[in-house]
């Protein structure tokens, strides 16, 4: 192409000198051309193209030509189908065939087994001749007719919720008609009267007519009623109102479920607060209304569960004012805290008398309340309401409404002409649940759709909120709030402290204006030591929760570092939590990286609580001193060294000096030697290692006159008859193993001359340990993990610590040792979430080391004839 553009601008150009070569030719001159100007030019073949310009001279006549002088040739389509011959493929087209581009055959497209759907699209290919199918080819299923009983309480109790509750139903219906095409679902409504007998009758009526399911009722007797005959006839009911606890105890052989919690476990809430306020022993005043004595029953069985006593109950009718005998009642039980489920007039009378009887303040016992008086309106009762500083309370959530409950609104709305009224949307729940479980089970049997209604009602998001069935047919419900009044400068306080969720647990909440003040935690989060970091991570976020809730002036929160199980990596997150405003420090776990990152806690001046660190090194470390001569680490965990000193100390006590230890062959063996030793003045008489599951050689122990064994139970049973049958006659001291029936039951030998140590029970319990074992099993679906306890005490230890200090007006930023100062004033008896803590003056927790010593008779029982803690040493217990 461009050379043929080059060729035709050549000849151009040589026509163009032709002419100027004419133009400027001598007109004088004579010679025989007669071309000149206006001439018309040669053009041989007559194509219309002048020679000079024709690239093809002798094109034939009447031919069709180009610019160029050469002939066109036209286009052709042979078969004629509307594909140049040129670019046809396929050039013997049948005349009115479909083609392709390349002119070849396109085949007609197949309908094989005629039900309008072309082969290529139908994913059921031999769909039966005449069938109804979908755009798939697939034979669309006839619609199933399925009748929903609805037992609605058109008249009696209730009668005010009929109408909202008939529309939700009939909302839900139409939407899931609407939605799917496998069922119809046809609504059938009767009245239930709030009345047992009637809702019976009208739900076997509804049987009878063919229902499936029915939704219903909401009066609890109505409810009952109905349950036999849905489980007669094995068909689910599920009730959109009935909260009784009966219905949770039912016999219903599974077929009846309901979308609203129990008020049991309103009960549960009640019980779960009072634990966290650390009530052991409880006295409970409720009035008699039904739904008030059935909370009244779950709290009481909630608190004996938790090991608590209920020291005083009692029912009194509504309207009742004077309670002066009760108070005196409860009073004389010496009761410890006082549940009250009451209103307002009721609670104020019961809250009036227990001032009147000296019983409120600071002395007196705990009140907590449920649900009536637990409203910001209850302060304006009273002419003094500072009479009700402390008391604690517990009610049901307002929740926040979901997206499905606003949809919901929105189409009632729509539907109706109005909001929907109270049970409305429990009922549209309850209708959805069993129509999602008819579809899904794909059956119309009652038993199919009962089975199916548990898995459906799981982690279930209805316009009533998120629920989760249990397996005898309750919900627990969403969420509890814990109250709380509160008398300030600016008068009484009510306010919402913490919130509680079967679900979720249990979560403080702080005041907006509080400040935080943050409280470090060394972990080895990776690493290989990580394992059981989350739960020193639970345990101090549990504990701050707790004080979070007891006062309100701070918000506690939680800050960690990873040590990444290196002395190095401490060193570096300790700082790190330094530079980030801690006010203490938790950790670490191991104790190489307590002691590394110790330095760092000194040169701040910040306290440094470790709550896994066993080492007896930390009794005697360089920790530095603050104003009062305090080293700046602690611990919340006992001594390696304390059952070898324990041992030693008996020793001494009965004047025995040839004391020998008989220990594993390990680090921790090493240490117990190390530590008895010590004890000893720096010589025990033999130190025989073993194996376990094997023998040491018990020949070194002859010439002792005593010696202290640390082995598990069958060890211990082995090393006491070998050391007997070997001649042995001194004292022999042993760990509790050595107290259990199992081990006298074992031995071959007497238990004669046979001591045995055995940890105190106050040393890990107490009653927070009590309330922080309940709110983390809560919280987290298990009991506390490895040392997630002694964590939380350290956090406790500085949080309260802190507040001392911010009582008295002290500023950690002006003076960050100040809360080193009040660790042994609050670590004095203190009952911690691990137990009693009582620290002494090398910040060992010498509480958990409270050793009794028991020694065994000649008739082989135990008498316990001493105590021993590394505080106090060697005592006698008092009666």
């Amino acid at each position: 192409m461009r050379h043929d553009k080059i060729t035709v601008a050549m000849m151009i150009l040589m026509l163009m000198l032709s002419t100027l070569a004419g133009c400027t030719g001598n007109d004088d001159d004579d010679d025989d051309d007669d071309t000149s100007p206006g001439t018309t030019q040669n053009d041989a073949d007559g194509d219309g193209i002048p020679d000079l310009l024709d690239l093809c001279a002798d094109t034939l006549a009447d031919a069709d030509v180009d610019s160029t002088g050469c002939e066109v040739v036209a286009d052709t389509d042979a078969d004629d189908d509307g594909v140049e011959d040129a670019d046809d493929s396929c050039p013997n087209t049948p005349a009115g065939a479909n083609v392709d581009t390349d002119g070849c055959e396109i085949a007609a497209p197949t309908d094989s087994d005629g039900d309008g759907v072309y082969d290529d699209d139908d994913q059921c290919a031999n769909t039966p001749s005449g069938d109804n199918v979908d755009v798939t080819g697939c034979t669309i299923a006839p619609t199933v007719d399925v009748k929903i009983g609805l037992l609605s309480p058109q008249t009696g109790a209730m009668s005010a919720i009929a109408q909202s509750v008939e529309n939700s139903v009939s909302l839900a219906i139409s939407q899931m008609n609407d939605e799917q095409s496998a069922y119809h679902f046809v609504l059938s409504i009767a009245d239930s009267a709030c009345d047992g007998q009637t809702s019976a009758t009208a739900a076997q009526e509804m049987v009878n007519s063919g229902v499936v399911g029915i939704i219903g009722a909401a009066c609890d007797d109505a409810t009952l009623g109905a349950m036999d005959v849905a489980k007669t006839n094995s068909i689910p009911l599920i009730s959109y109102a009935s909260a009784s606890n009966l219905l949770s105890i039912a016999n219903d052989d599974g077929f009846l479920w309901r979308v609203i919690a129990s008020t049991s476990f309103q009960g549960i809430a009640a019980g779960t607060w009072a634990q966290l306020a650390q009530v052991e022993s409880v006295a409970v005043l409720a009035n008699d209304g039904a739904v008030d004595q059935s909370i009244a029953a779950t709290f009481e069985a909630t608190m004996v569960s938790a090991g608590a006593t209920v020291c005083y109950s009692s029912t009194y009718a509504v309207g009742t004012t004077d309670f002066t005998a009760d108070i005196s009642a409860i009073s004389s039980a010496n009761c410890g805290g006082l549940m009250m489920i009451s209103g307002f007039a009721d609670g104020k009378a019961i809250i009036e008398e227990l001032d009147v009887q000296g019983l409120l303040g600071e002395e007196g016992i705990t009140v907590v309340g449920h649900e009536g008086i637990g409203n910001e309106a209850f302060i304006d009762e009273f002419s003094d309401p500072t009479i009700l500083d402390g008391i604690y309370g517990s009610r049901v959530s307002v929740m926040t409404q979901s997206f499905e409950g606003l949809t919901y609104e929105n189409d009632y709305s729509n539907a109706y002409g109005g909001a929907p009224g109270q049970y409305g949307p429990e009922a549209f729940d309850a209708t959805n649940v069993l129509l999602e479980s008819i579809i899904e089970a794909g059956s119309t049997i009652g038993t199919d759709i009962n089975s199916q209604i548990l898995t459906t009602g799981t982690e279930y998001d209805g316009a009533s909120g998120q629920f989760s069935f249990l397996a005898n047919g309750d919900i627990p419900g969403e969420e509890y709030e814990f109250w709380k009044f509160t008398n300030e400068d600016t008068g009484v306080r009510f306010e919402i402290v913490a919130t509680w969720s079967p679900y979720n647990g249990i979560w403080s909440t702080c005041r907006s204006t509080s400040p935080n003040v943050q409280i470090g935690l060394l972990a080895p989060q990776t690493g290989a030591h990580s394992t059981g970091a989350e739960g020193y991570s639970r345990g101090l976020e549990l504990a701050l929760m707790l004080v979070n809730v007891q006062q309100r002036d701070v918000c506690f929160i939680a800050i960690s570092e990873d040590t990444e199980s290196t002395t190095a990596g401490a060193g570096v997150a300790a700082q790190a939590l330094v530079d980030n405003g801690v006010v203490g420090i938790v950790g670490s776990s191991r104790c190489d990286e307590t002691i590394a990152a110790k330095d760092i806690a000194v040169d701040n001046k910040i306290t440094m609580i470790s709550y896994a660190c066993t080492s007896p090194e930390l009794t005697t470390l360089d920790d530095g001193s603050d104003t009062y001569g305090s080293g700046y680490v602690w611990r919340t965990i006992h001594s390696d060294a304390w059952p070898a000193d324990a041992a030693a100390a008996y020793a001494t006590e009965k004047g025995l000096t040839d004391l020998a230890i008989y220990r594993v062959d390990d680090d921790a063996g090493q240490v117990l030697a190390d530590s008895m030793t010590s004890a000893m003045n720096g010589s025990i008489c033999a130190d025989i290692t073993f194996t376990p599951g094997s023998l040491g050689s018990s020949a070194g122990a002859a010439s002792c006159d005593s010696i202290a064994v640390f082995a598990d139970l069958s060890d211990s049973i082995a090393i006491v008859d070998d050391l007997r049958s070997n001649g042995f006659t001194g004292t022999i001291i042993g760990s509790e193993h050595m107290g259990t029936d199992t081990f006298k039951n074992a031995i071959t030998s007497s238990t004669e001359n046979i001591v045995v140590l055995e940890l105190a029970a106050a040393a890990s319990e107490s009653s927070l340990s009590k309330a922080f074992n309940i709110a983390f099993m809560m919280n987290y679906g298990l009991s506390p993990t490895s040392f997630s306890q002694e964590c939380a005490d350290a956090g406790l230890l500085i949080a309260l610590a802190y507040m001392y200090g911010y009582g008295a007006g002290l500023n950690p930023l002006v003076n960050s040792e100040y809360i080193n100062w009040f660790i042994a004033a609050i670590a004095d008896n203190y009952g911690g979430a691990s137990g009693l803590l009582t620290v002494d003056s090398n910040g060992d927790m010498s509480s958990k080391g409270m050793f009794e010593v028991f020694e065994y008779q000649t008739d082989g029982s135990l008498n316990l004839n001493y105590l021993w803690n590394p505080k106090d040493g060697m005592t006698t217990p008092t009666s």
